[in-house]
């Protein structure tokens, strides 16, 4: 084995120190936390929607300290799977999209997070991607969050955060 691929295997050997969000269950990072809402709770892993209407933009942020898929354990990267093909399957026919585009890019935000975005032809930035193109928007009236966070607590049992 090479020095390289040796060190490489020591390091992912090695446990990483804790994110400073990740004392808790569902903690977020304040990047996450300040642009979206939290609808809910999956298993070990909460649900966000983007505070920006003009896309119907979820977030899904598992409970680890893993920063990318590669850190997973096969366990893990299934239940994360699984739970990203059920939100897209269930927003893709909430929000009617054309295309459900899903993404886990985490350069600004270091905290495992999967975006999970429904996508229409008629949207604010198509065909561009969101990031980046996305003009300001309004932020969601309560009712609608209550009403997203309502299917979602039904179609995937979801638990509901408090005050949605």
């Amino acid at each position: 084995m090479s020095s390289s691929a040796s060190s490489a295997v020591s390091a992912a050997d090695s446990t990483p120190p804790a994110a400073p969000w990740a004392g808790e269950p569902g903690g977020l990072h304040p990047r996450l936390a300040a642009d979206c809402h939290l609808l809910g709770r999956l298993e070990r892993a909460s649900v966000l929607l983007h505070r920006n209407a003009r896309i119907a933009w979820l977030i899904l942020v598992p409970d680890t300290d893993a920063r990318g898929w590669h850190e997973l354990d096969d366990a893990e990267h299934d239940r994360i799977s699984g739970q990203v093909r059920d939100l897209s399957i269930t927003a893709g026919d909430y929000f009617k999209a054309d295309k459900m585009n899903v993404a886990s890019i985490g350069n600004e935000v270091p905290q495992m997070h999967i975006h999970v975005v429904a996508r229409h032809e008629n949207d604010a930035c198509w065909p561009k991607p969101v990031w980046g193109h996305l003009p300001a928007g309004p932020d969601y009236p309560t009712e609608r969050i209550t009403a997203i966070t309502h299917m979602l607590a039904l179609a995937l049992n979801m638990k509901a955060a408090a005050g949605t």
